[in-house]
C-alpha cells in the first residue's frame, strides 16, 4: 500500500470520528475526566501496620542470613533497604549469579513466602565507568538474573521488580579498589503490596 493510500485511509477515519460532533451542530462532547494513575512501586509514607510488616519481612531475611559485617540495612521512609556487595552475588563483570548468590536468593524467597504482604525491588549498581551504557545494561541484567532465581524458587514475579541503575548513583567517588567495591552493590528494597 502506498503512502498516499495510508494517508487517505487515516484522513477518512478522522472524518468519521468528527461526524458525531458535526451532527450535534458543531458542539463538542465534554472530554472524559482523567483519573490519576498511581504507580504501585512509587514511594510513599507507610502506615504503621505496613511499616511493621516490612520490618518483619526484613528481620526474617536478616535472621536467615545470620550475623555479618558485609550487609548494610536499615528502615527508610517508605521501604526497608538491604544492601549487599555485588562481588558476593555475581561473577566479576558478568550477570552470572554465583552459588553463594543463589543461596542468598533462596533465603530471600523463603522470607518472601513467609511475608505475603510485601514486594521487593532489586536495584543493581556498578562502579563509575567510561561506558555508562554498558554499566546500565550490566546492572539491568544482574537484577533480572536475581529475579529469575527468585522466581525459580517459587516467588511470584509480580512481587519482584528488577531495576538496574548503572553507575549513576555512586556511594563512593574515585576509581580506587575501595570505591569500586562500595559502588558494585545490589540493594533489596522491601515495600508493602
Amino acid at each position: 500500500m502506498s503512502e498516499i493510500s495510508r494517508r487517505l485511509i487515516l484522513a477518512g477515519g478522522l472524518a468519521t470520528l468528527a461526524a458525531p460532533a458535526l451532527a450535534l451542530g458543531g458542539a463538542t462532547l465534554p472530554a472524559p475526566e482523567l483519573t490519576e494513575v498511581i504507580d504501585p512501586w512509587a514511594g510513599r509514607m507507610l502506615t504503621m501496620s505496613e511499616r511493621i510488616n516490612v520490618e518483619t519481612a526484613a528481620t526474617r531475611l536478616l535472621t536467615r542470613i545470620g550475623p555479618n559485617d558485609w550487609v548494610d540495612h536499615g528502615m527508610m521512609d517508605n521501604h526497608y533497604r538491604i544492601r549487599m556487595p555485588a562481588h558476593r552475588l555475581f561473577k566479576s563483570r558478568t550477570d552470572q549469579v554465583l552459588p553463594f548468590g543463589v543461596g542468598m536468593m533462596t533465603l530471600l524467597a523463603e522470607a518472601l513466602a513467609a511475608s505475603k504482604g510485601v514486594r521487593i525491588e532489586i536495584v543493581s549498581h556498578c562502579e563509575i565507568r567510561d561506558n555508562t551504557y554498558g554499566a546500565f545494561i550490566l546492572t539491568q541484567r544482574r537484577s533480572a538474573a536475581l529475579r529469575a532465581v527468585l522466581m525459580s524458587r517459587g516467588t511470584d514475579g509480580a512481587r519482584v521488580k528488577p531495576t538496574g541503575l548503572g553507575d549513576r548513583f555512586p556511594i563512593a567517588q574515585g576509581h580506587d579498589d575501595a570505591a569500586i567495591l562500595r559502588n558494585r552493590r545490589v540493594e533489596f528494597l522491601i515495600r508493602p503490596l
